[in-house]
């Protein structure tokens, strides 16, 4: 059974879950390497940048 049909066999509610739980996974790796990596979180938190335009374009093209 191919990827593709996999999918098409999951509900919303399924994709949605494996996607929080991915993506929290991820994000528990990042830290984890952060702590290990970084002297300061100020040092590992200074990569990241969030654009808010893009945030709130992306929210009300959602409504």
């Amino acid at each position: 059974m191919s990827q593709s049909d996999i999918i098409k066999n999951l509900t919303d509610r399924e994709i949605k879950k494996s996607l929080i739980l991915s993506n929290g996974l991820f994000l528990f790796i990042a830290l984890g390497v952060g702590l290990f990596l970084f002297s300061s979180w100020h040092q590992w938190f200074a990569l990241f940048h969030w654009d808010l335009k893009i945030s709130c374009i992306m929210v009300y093209c959602q409504e």
